[in-house]
């Protein structure tokens, strides 16, 4: 079961003790830092709420180390970002970021459907998700709302805008980067083998197409 951003909670208890090694360099400590990695996955959250396993975009999955990432819901399978390092081959968590994460959608399921600019840090396609980081002018004053929207196919392309409503309510104050992961397939149309996404900048709109196999 899949959740969104939008109904799910997570806590993150991570010790500050980096798994940091030393060694002695003419009689002087020097602190080896492990090599780490940031990237986008699936992250279930086993029956007592908390992370078990984390599954990258190439489908390889690792079970995750340390136990201090938790959920208010059980069983289930959220999306986020996470910086780690391996240990002993099993991922050592130190960061954790959740992203939007939900299927493209057709219109009479929004309410409104605002196109609000977003600045682009980058777009690809992961495994079989269609991964975004944006670049939000915020004050975190008032919450901000997204989702994908269903345009139509044309020439076998499905054709999805990203929505994005930014309330008055928050001043553009700075810059926040925010994670958004759309699945490559809905159930709500098929036909397609390819996905065009839009997305509205302050320079205008900007277009991605991906395969989808």
């Amino acid at each position: 079961m899949q959740h969104t951003l939008s109904n799910i909670f997570i806590y993150i208890l991570l010790s500050l003790c980096l798994c940091v090694s030393c060694t002695k360099d003419d009689g002087n400590v020097v602190l080896e830092m492990p090599n780490t990695y940031t990237e986008f996955c699936d992250m279930y959250m086993n029956t007592d709420k908390r992370a078990a396993t984390i599954t990258l975009d190439d489908g390889t999955m690792l079970d995750i180390l340390s136990q201090g990432i938790r959920s208010n819901v059980a069983d289930t399978t959220v999306r986020a970002v996470v910086t780690y390092a391996l240990k002993n081959e099993k991922p050592v968590i130190y960061s954790n970021t959740m992203a939007f994460c939900d299927q493209a959608r057709p219109k009479e399921q929004f309410k409104i459907t605002p196109r609000d600019p977003m600045k682009i840090v980058s777009v690809w396609k992961g495994g079989k998700y269609i991964n975004m980081v944006l670049g939000e002018m915020t004050n975190k004053a008032a919450k901000h709302s997204y989702g994908f929207l269903i345009e139509g196919v044309d020439s076998k392309t499905l054709n999805v805008s990203f929505i994005h409503f930014h309330p008055s309510a928050d001043p553009e104050s700075y810059t926040e980067k925010k994670y958004f992961s759309m699945p490559m397939t809905t159930p709500y149309i098929s036909g397609y083998d390819s996905i065009a996404i839009s997305i509205t900048t302050y320079d205008g709109v900007k277009s991605y197409s991906f395969a989808v196999n």
